[in-house]
C-alpha cells in the first residue's frame, strides 16, 4: 500500500508540474508572471519530494510533505473548476476527451490530499 500512495504523489505532482508549465506557458492570469505559478511549481515539487521521501524515509514530519503540496495544488484546481465549471461543461459538450483530463486532474490532486491528511494523521496519533 505504501508504494501505491507513493505513485499517487507522485503521478499527482507531476500532472501538477505539467499543469503549472502550461499556465506558464500560455500566459495566464498574470503576464508574465502570476502568483499561481508559484503554488503551482511550488505544491508541484513539495509534492513530488514528498513521494520520494515517502519511499525513503521513516520520519514522522515527512508525512506532511505531500499534505503542503496536495493543498498547495488544491488552491489552485479547486477554485479554477468552480470558477469555470459553465466553461467545462461546454467542452464536455464539444471534446469530450479534455473534459476527461480536467475531471481528472482534480480527482488527483483531491484523492492525494484526503490520503495526504489521513496517513499525516495517523503518523501523529501513533
Amino acid at each position: 500500500m505504501k508504494r501505491l500512495i507513493g505513485v499517487l504523489y507522485l503521478l499527482t505532482g507531476l500532472v501538477g508540474f505539467a499543469w503549472a508549465w502550461y499556465v506558464h506557458a500560455m500566459v495566464l492570469y498574470g503576464a508574465p508572471f502570476g502568483w499561481w505559478n508559484v503554488a503551482l511549481y511550488g505544491g508541484s515539487l513539495t509534492l513530488i519530494a514528498g513521494a520520494v521521501l515517502w519511499w525513503a524515509s521513516k520520519r514522522r514530519w515527512i508525512r506532511w510533505l505531500p499534505v503542503i503540496g496536495s493543498g498547495m495544488l488544491g488552491s489552485f484546481f479547486v477554485p479554477a473548476f468552480v470558477l469555470n465549471l459553465q466553461n467545462y461543461l461546454a467542452v464536455m459538450r464539444r471534446d469530450p476527451q479534455e473534459a476527461v483530463i480536467i475531471a481528472g486532474s482534480l480527482g488527483l490532486v483531491l484523492s492525494s490530499l484526503l490520503v495526504a491528511l489521513r496517513k499525516a494523521l495517523q503518523a501523529r496519533v501513533r
